[in-house]
């Protein structure tokens, strides 16, 4: 008898689409955070000028990272099993499958 999907690390599908969820999310916080610099550098708000550069500087480095460190994992032959650990190691500290699409 086959168990349900109980994570999203259960196949290598449900990994890159974590994956795909999480990009978008990034680049969807990047564009919310380039708004905000903006009417911070206008308002002369050095502090949270200076704040959100920092976040931007995490996204942009998060976002570096699954696109040049994630994704040759599948594209160098990888295999299924090593993909699916490698996913599950790494995505052990985010959010959940399900707490990313309920934010959309």
């Amino acid at each position: 008898m086959n168990s349900p999907l109980q994570t999203p690390f259960d196949s290598v599908e449900n990994a890159q689409q974590y994956v795909r969820l999480l990009v978008e999310a990034i680049a969807e916080a990047k564009s919310e955070i380039e708004a905000d610099l903006g009417a911070a550098v206008a308002a002369k708000s050095q502090r949270r000028v200076q704040a959100l550069r920092i976040v931007q500087f995490k996204l942009d480095k998060l976002e570096q990272h699954l696109t040049t460190r994630f994704r040759p994992r599948f594209e160098r032959g990888h295999t299924s099993t090593q993909a699916l650990n490698f996913s599950a190691n790494f995505f052990s500290n985010f959010p959940s499958f399900g707490e990313i699409t309920n934010m959309q």
